[in-house]
């Protein structure tokens, strides 16, 4: 096994008395928001060495395990010998950005995703992801929140493989075990509960449609008053209230208002506001305009809210001035009608039980998810329904140390194409047609270019595709949840992860009443932890 280590293209190996990679899958289950980015950890000798390495590129290689790159973030200098810890590029995701309103495919929103943090190049999203329709409502927060929520909803992860960010399916890698050195099995019962929520949205893009007031004008509309030549803002939430349901919007644009002499209470068909004076009679649209009335609307950072800026007439005898058509002196209504383009929803609930007793668990609702990437009743189901084994039964997790995971024989040797793959890449070609391809090229360049169709693959590319991946332990399957990978050792924590599939693939000839007298002492909850039964 060879190692290097450099330092902005600066070989610093022997400066290195030791180093480890960390690195966490992506959430699978929507009640979690668990996972960072990768890191790498240097120890050095010779402390004050380490100073200079401030914000610098730095390059792992391992024969064993492949290769990956950070920029150090912090330094902890002890003299004699430091620690460097790195961040992976992915560190860009951890940031906080206003995300505008998206209507697309998910390759496209991931792509999306990666330009507002200013990620550009090495980007690989699997071509199955681009089928994959997505309707986003607009954010304001962590990049990586957003991309955590996209990868639990749609059954996809992401990771950084090598130096390139990758976004994909899970379940798309299955670890060797055979180098294991110790392992621990728990299972914790503490973790169950009665009930979990989970909330979605049914969402649709829609152009020029009424945003405000929502659904329409009723009783309970806002009336913005103003004093003569003063300016107020008022921010108006277009959101049901947090843990409500209700209908809401996610604005990209809207039309401006314009004043107008009347707007009746079922106006719907343009932005336009009216103003009424103290006296319960109309201000004309002309003299609140002469007389520096003014009205302006924006939309908030949030695009779920509105600003709004009023500035009253100057004419004192006519103050408060209120943003309302009159029926009268004391009776107003709201006037203001704001039209645009965006995301308009509905927030619904999918309330669904475990089926445990208030004896078994104490605790009522396990989790209350909020997740906006689920969109359609079907997509919250599925995702509840996934959810749910978390706090039906016992939650095991799996502790290991390993030689290595990815490597399927012992040799350390990077696995090269096959024959059969190089047959693939050129299926019709003779010897001549493939001379003229490669008409100058050495036999290295050959091999350097058919080893880069497959130096990503798990079994040469340990870094970045260890989380995630599955292992196969005592008759049931685990997830690689967080992973520490080291010169000598992996050491990772896994999760259940035993699917219907999985029970479909190992049992697919056995009648269900044959297989439920096998497993008639199981409990719902023992599903996905209870070992599969070799078939009889």
């Amino acid at each position: 096994m060879t190692i290097s280590i450099k330092v902005d293209g600066t070989d610093v190996t022997r400066e290195i008395t030791s180093h480890s990679v960390s690195e966490n899958a992506t959430p699978v289950n929507v009640t979690e928001m668990s996972g960072g980015v990768s890191q790498m950890t240097l120890q050095l000798k010779g402390g004050k060495r380490a100073r200079h390495m401030r914000r610098k590129e730095v390059e792992l290689v391992d024969s064993g395990q492949g290769k990956t790159v950070g920029r150090v973030s912090s330094i902890s200098d002890q003299e004699l010998a430091a620690t460097v810890t790195a961040d992976s590029r992915m560190i860009a995701f951890v940031s906080e950005r206003k995300l505008d309103p998206y209507v697309g495919n998910l390759s496209g929103y991931f792509t999306y995703l990666c330009s507002v943090v200013g990620i550009t190049s090495g980007i690989v999203i699997d071509s199955s992801l681009s089928a994959i329709p997505v309707v986003a409502t607009g954010w304001n927060g962590s990049v990586w929140d957003r991309i955590k929520q996209l990868c639990s909803a749609h059954r996809v992860e992401a990771s950084l493989v090598s130096n390139n960010v990758v976004f994909r399916p899970i379940r798309g890698r299955v670890a060797q075990t055979h180098r294991d050195s110790a392992r621990t099995v728990s299972v914790d019962d503490s973790n169950t509960a009665q009930r979990i929520k989970v909330h979605y949205l049914e969402s649709a893009e829609r152009r020029t449609d009424l945003a405000f007031p929502l659904g329409g004008w009723t009783e309970e509309t806002r009336v913005f008053n103003v004093k003569a030549g003063e300016t107020l803002e008022f921010s108006i939430d277009l959101k049901p209230a947090s843990g409500e349901d209700g209908p809401g919007v996610s604005l990209q644009s809207i039309i401006q208002p314009t004043c107008v002499d009347f707007v009746g209470r079922d106006h719907v068909a343009s932005s336009v506001y009216c103003v009424a004076g103290n006296d319960g009679k109309p201000i004309t649209a002309s003299q609140w305009l002469a007389t520096g009335g003014n009205l302006q609307v924006e939309i908030g950072e949030d695009s779920q809210t509105l600003i709004i800026r009023v500035t009253g007439s100057s004419i004192e005898q006519y103050a408060p001035y209120r943003i309302a058509a009159t029926a009268g002196t004391s009776s107003y209504y709201s006037s203001l009608r704001v039209r645009g383009t965006g995301i308009f929803y509905n927030r619904a609930t999918i309330d669904m039980a475990t089926g445990n007793s208030a004896d078994d668990s104490p605790t009522e609702i396990g989790a209350e998810v909020e997740n906006l990437m689920l969109v359609g009743y079907e997509s919250a189901w599925r995702a509840a329904a996934d959810a749910l084994c978390s706090w039906t039964g016992p939650t095991m997790r799996l502790n290991v140390t390993t030689r290595g995971l990815n490597r399927k024989g012992d040799s350390g040797s990077a696995a090269y194409p096959t024959i059969g793959d190089f047959n693939n890449l050129y299926p019709f070609d003779t010897f001549q047609t493939f001379d003229s391809k490669w008409p100058v090229e050495s036999i290295a360049s050959l091999n350097s270019f058919l080893f880069s169709k497959v130096e990503n693959e798990f079994e040469n590319q340990a870094f970045g595709n260890i989380a995630g991946s599955r292992v196969l332990e005592g008759g049931f399957w685990a997830r690689i949840s967080s992973a520490t990978i080291s010169p000598a050792t992996v050491s990772y924590q896994a999760e259940a992860d035993t699917t219907i599939g999985d029970f479909n693939s190992h049992y697919g000839d056995m009648s269900i009443a044959y297989f439920n007298t096998l497993v008639g002492n199981w409990s719902v909850g023992d599903l996905g932890i209870e070992p599969l039964i070799p078939p009889t």
